[in-house]
């Protein structure tokens, strides 16, 4: 990328520069010649900055996967915590990533944010799903609890104890 970058950043301006030069050198007659290298110039330079956005697009949508990875690792993790932390703090950020691409790259982005976007999605789905079971399987020993003290009044001889449960 450096060399391509200097190609239009450096190489490109003296190549115009040189044109010109001879242009007002040659006149009327440099014209057809300047027309010619002038196109190949500009054609060098589209293809140049087409390679710098195509890599610009791979560095941005590496970095946007990396942070989907970061939520989509939380599935692993046993601790609710992680499952929480990959909702409210790792989805966000990624999402956030994914619309400042959006607007970087316009509708280059489109397919990226697509595919990448239902990643984080399904990884949220799944989060959510084992919050939902861990919250569910926490009711079902709070209500198991209280049950099993009334079923343990239920053993006791003192009608006190029956009161109680």
């Amino acid at each position: 990328p450096a060399w391509w970058k200097d190609g239009i950043n450096k190489d490109a301006p003296n190549a115009r520069q040189k044109l010109t030069e001879m242009g007002e050198k040659h006149g009327d007659a440099w014209a057809p010649v300047q027309e010619e290298l002038g196109n190949r110039l500009d054609a060098a330079i589209r293809v140049l900055e087409g390679k710098l956005a195509e890599r610009a697009l791979a560095d941005d949508k590496r970095t946007a996967e990396g942070l989907i990875k970061k939520v989509e690792a939380a599935e692993k993790q046993g601790n609710p915590a992680w499952w929480k932390d990959g909702i409210n703090k790792d989805a966000p950020n990624a999402r956030q990533k994914l619309t400042e691409m959006g607007e970087k790259h316009g509708d280059a982005w489109a397919p990226v944010q697509e595919e990448l976007g239902n990643r984080l999605d399904a990884a949220i789905r799944v989060l959510e799903g084992k919050l939902a079971e861990r919250a569910l399987a926490d009711d079902k020993r709070t209500a198991e609890g209280l049950i099993k003290k009334v079923e343990a009044a239920e053993k006791q001889g003192n009608p006190a104890w029956w009161k109680d449960g």
